[in-house]
């Protein structure tokens, strides 16, 4: 590995933001540069605190823990995480070297609170390969190599990858937090991401610890990674011809194995995955292995205090070797294991103990599970509800999102009638693209779930009206001949005051505006020769009798009988009855004296000349 050398200006920079008693956190998560920066330290060695905001500054840290003489180990010191830190892009050497973890030289003896944040992308590689260069390499993996009579808090790795090679030769002992730790306590911390162990020799993974000596608490913690075991003697590092006789490997979603002294866990929970690709390998959800002597499963040691209570397994994918020695709790042979929850499936007991493990369980989500894990849970630790399972009340990667926001608007949704609208499908597609399983740290992406179906609801355009019955009144209208009626204004006006861009909500308006042209046609008046000034018997005056008589504006000059009569200018010199003494009537064309009978005087009883005999 190459050496990470601080520049004099970064040595300068970083001591403004990284001093005792001071803390400047950064909202985002600061990126590794691949150097290391100790001014932190060498400005106020004697300072019983620091505080890192930077990666540069978290590799400071293990290079003075791993320095010559190894006795920088900040014993008595506490450390506070003020920032999310992520360490992708170069090779990690762990806090703490091989020579560590028994001892307090190259260990990490302090305490070092992450104050909840996140130390994402570790990634580690290195693998001790005879005949290669190794003087770079200090035998460890994990965040903390070595963790000596100090405590790790309130802190989570993600998205860890380390993988060993086939052909290591590095110590036993692979986790993601700590690889090894002795008189030490682990409170509050969750993995994720993977471990990958080489064929050579048995590796003892665990999720957050490799290995445990000399009297380990471990609580209020979880994991979520996927542990690779695959030792199978590949190198004939074993000479044994035997394989029973061979070190078993060991696989714990929590421990990887206890060596020696007490080791207590609790209120811990494993939903990742075991794959166990190892000859041998004793498996647990919870714990590898508690029962490890010589670096090979046997009896326990001594009086050791051996306790796994108020745990929970919740995968159901863990594998196992040829012999069947997967437990979903823990491999235990001797000590306690009690008030635990594991998958209901019989492929798996929850220990060898098989006395008094706890519940094998369907559903995990049962207010039961829930209520049992409050009621035996340790000092300081709160389950609560969460994606699943139960998980703990600072876990805001587990506790489900606040769905308020989504809920009000799929209900604002749903109260819609979908039928009215042309682009409904697109609010439908909001609601179903909904996860219910964001969690708190998501709540900014279930926020947008819920902005994206306010939007669709805004963005909803009506049907149009139905204008069927508009279009057929106004096709019956264009159908008649207007010159035929005496006044076809009406139905002008009704189909002018058509609005063609009403939606489906107005369509009392439109369905309105066709009765209004259905009307206007019905209103019409008929001209009864399709639009001659004659009556119905074809004379200009409209009488019955078919006969001219004077226009106001003495346009005729004949009366209700057909006959000339006198105009009231005295453009006519017959009377009333067409007659010029004011008895005479006109001939029927309006040359005649003569009556309807033919006589001049025009009455039916007269005796003159031409009354019919």
């Amino acid at each position: 590995m190459k050496k990470r050398i601080l520049g004099i200006a970064l040595a300068i920079c970083m001591m403004i933001f990284c001093v005792p008693m001071g803390v400047f956190a950064e909202s985002a998560a600061d990126v590794w540069d691949g150097t290391a920066d100790t001014s932190w330290y060498t400005s106020a060695p004697d300072a019983s605190e620091y505080h890192i905001t930077t990666a540069e500054q978290l590799a400071g840290l293990a290079q003075l823990v791993n320095a010559d003489p190894g006795t920088t180990n900040f014993a008595g010191k506490t450390f506070y995480l003020e920032n999310d830190l992520d360490l992708s892009g170069h090779e990690w050497i762990s806090i703490g070297t091989v020579l560590g973890g028994d001892f307090p030289e190259y260990s990490f003896c302090g305490v070092f609170d992450g104050q909840g944040h996140v130390i994402s992308n570790l990634y580690s590689h290195e693998s001790d390969i005879e005949g290669a260069d190794e003087s770079h390499n200090l035998l460890r993996n994990a965040l903390f190599g070595s963790v000596y009579n100090g405590e790790v808090k309130n802190l989570g790795v993600a998205d860890a990858e380390i993988w060993i090679d086939p052909k290591d030769d590095s110590a036993a002992g692979k986790g993601i937090l700590v690889d090894w730790m002795g008189k030490s306590k682990i409170t509050n911390c969750w993995t994720s991401g993977s471990i990958y162990s080489g064929t050579k020799t048995e590796k003892n993974i665990g999720g957050i610890v490799g290995i445990t000596m000399q009297g380990c608490t471990i609580s209020g913690c979880y994991s979520t990674a996927t542990l690779t075991g695959n030792f199978t003697n590949s190198e004939g590092y074993y000479t044994d011809p035997n394989p029973a006789n061979w070190p078993c490997d060991t696989i714990g979603g929590i421990v990887g194995a206890r060596f020696d002294g007490s080791l207590i866990v609790t209120d811990c929970w494993f939903d990742g995955k075991i794959v166990v690709n190892s000859i041998q390998a004793a498996v647990g959800g919870i714990v590898g292995c508690t029962a490890t002597v010589n670096n090979s499963v046997g009896g326990s040691v001594g009086d050791a205090d051996i306790a796994i209570k108020n745990c929970m397994v919740t995968t159901t994918d863990m594998g196992v070797d040829k012999d069947g020695n997967t437990c979903w709790v823990a491999y235990a042979l001797s000590g306690t294991v009690g008030n635990c929850y594991w998958p209901n499936d019989t492929k798996y007991g929850p220990s060898p103990l098989a006395s008094g493990e706890g519940t094998a369980v369907t559903d995990f989500t049962s207010a039961d599970v829930l209520a049992g894990l409050q009621t035996n849970a340790g000092a300081g630790v709160e389950w609560v509800a969460g994606i699943g399972h139960p998980t703990f009340v600072w876990d805001d990667n587990n506790i489900p999102a606040d769905y308020t926001a989504v809920d009000a608007a799929i209900a604002r949704a749903t109260a819609l009638d979908s039928s009215l609208y042309t682009n409904y499908s697109a609010v439908e597609d909001s609601i179903n693209s909904v996860d219910r399983a964001k969690s708190k740290v998501q709540q900014t992406e279930f926020d947008a779930m819920a902005k994206a179906i306010e939007d669709a609801i805004s963005a909803l355009q009506y049907k149009g009206a139905d204008y069927t019955k508009v279009d057929a009144a106004i096709a019956k209208a264009n159908a008649l001949e207007k010159d035929n009626y005496k006044d076809f204004t009406a139905v002008e006006a009704a189909i002018n005051a058509v609005v063609r861009d009403k939606n489906i909500t107005e369509q009392d308006e439109v369905d309105a505006m066709a009765k209004a042209i259905e009307n206007a046609i019905t209103a019409l008046v008929e001209k009864p020769d399709g639009g001659s000034d004659r009556d119905a018997y074809g004379k200009t005056d409209g009488n019955t009798h078919g006969c001219a008589f004077c226009e106001p504006d003495g346009g005729s000059d004949r009366d209700a009988h057909g006959c000339a009569f006198c105009k009231p200018d005295g453009g006519s010199d017959r009377d009333t009855y067409g007659k010029t003494d004011g008895y005479a009537f006109c001939k029927p064309d309006g040359g005649s004296d003569r009556d309807a009978y033919g006589k001049t005087d025009g009455y039916a009883d007269s005796g003159a000349e031409g009354r019919p005999q």
